[in-house]
């Protein structure tokens, strides 16, 4: 398994509240993209990815024999943990994070999910939303009130519903068949800011993807190049190797 992440702060912003997480040996990463104020969205979303690393450094990854209850467990861990900082720092009471975390097991990606940061598989030159934003704008749509087009540029596209913020908001847990040469691309909405999933398709087609961290290059700049203003960041995985997919 091939992973790489890169992230960069929006133009507009004063610091960075974007996270990720990459474990290349045990085939685990993540995105987070925090909220609630300058200095409670960056706490948030580093919290969340403090606590993946710490959750899977101490737990026997190779034994793990139900990942979808494992992916609960860490999302317990960190809204509870974001809720203890609520409780002492009134300052912080707002703050939160999405969080989108992929775990590879056993011929699957066990796919865990809250807020509006993306999974997406690029396989045989298409691209496919595996993730469904919790927005509110997302949820008209699914309710045939918006388009998918004028979703786009809603002015309420980024309005949570549901994120890691203190509340026990259910978790999304998806699982995935997995296929030798699939490219993943998990992204915090900062990517969409600026091009579109068609624009992401083409991207990845023209670069190919043996070059992750090209290909994560042209990714960002794209969007920057078209108007995004918000922080960015991307985790590429591509999986190479048949054996695991064959169990």
């Amino acid at each position: 398994m091939k992973i790489i992440g890169r992230s960069v702060k929006g133009p507009v912003r004063a610091q960075n509240e974007d996270a990720y997480y990459i474990d290349e040996n045990n085939a685990i990463w993540a995105v987070a993209d925090g909220m609630g104020g300058h200095t409670g969205g960056a706490i948030a979303s580093q919290l969340a990815v403090k606590v993946v690393a710490d959750y899977f450094l101490s737990t026997s990854v190779a034994d793990i024999t139900d990942p979808e209850k494992e992916i609960q467990q860490v999302f317990q861990i960190i809204n509870r943990k974001i809720k203890e900082k609520q409780n002492i720092d009134a300052d912080l009471k707002e703050m939160g994070t999405t969080l989108t975390l992929g775990m590879l097991r056993n011929a699957y990606l066990f796919i865990g999910h809250i807020g509006d940061s993306r999974a997406y598989v690029f396989r045989a030159n298409k691209l496919t939303r595996l993730t469904q934003d919790h927005t509110y704008v997302a949820k008209m749509v699914s309710q045939g009130i918006l388009t998918e087009k004028d979703a786009i540029s809603h002015p309420y596209r980024h309005l949570l519903i549901k994120a890691l913020d203190g509340a026990n908001n259910e978790v999304d847990i998806v699982k995935f068949k997995v296929q030798a040469n699939d490219l993943y691309l998990f992204c915090t909405d900062g990517l969409l800011d600026g091009i579109s999933e068609t624009e992401i398709e083409a991207i990845i087609e023209k670069n190919g993807t043996e070059d992750l961290e090209q290909l994560a290059e042209e990714l960002i700049s794209g969007t920057l190049a078209k108007g995004s203003r918000d922080n960015i960041t991307v985790v590429l995985a591509r999986y190479d190797d048949g054996r695991e997919v064959e169990k």
